[in-house]
């Protein structure tokens, strides 16, 4: 139960971590379900192999289930790395880069 309250804690902080990146980006938030295809399933995984005792048929599945979550958590994940954001403002907002403009219409 511990392991499932954890994960479920980091799944949360890497949600909302992804889906500011992907707004840097200009991209939907959407996308986090492909970043983290991964974490999930193998929460699942884990669970359903505690509980019931596993047949080879269903523990090739769950192997290759995972492995297609490895490769796609991998692949966003380099590019949420390396992929530089979008330049100025988006519509999630402005450039993070970008040092604020200050109004100096009071003045």
């Amino acid at each position: 139960m511990i392991y499932v309250v954890v994960m479920s804690a980091f799944l949360w902080a890497l949600v909302c971590l992804y889906a500011k990146r992907l707004h840097d980006l200009g991209w939907s938030a959407i996308w986090c379900v492909v970043a983290l295809f991964d974490l999930p399933v193998d929460i699942v995984l884990n669970l359903v192999s505690l509980v019931t005792p596993v047949y080879e048929t269903a523990w090739n599945f769950s192997n290759g289930l995972s492995t297609i979550g490895n490769v796609t958590a991998m692949i966003m994940g380099l590019i949420l790395t390396f992929r530089r954001g979008q330049r100025g403002p988006n519509r999630y907002g402005p450039d993070p880069l970008q040092p604020p403009q200050t109004d100096t219409s009071v003045f």
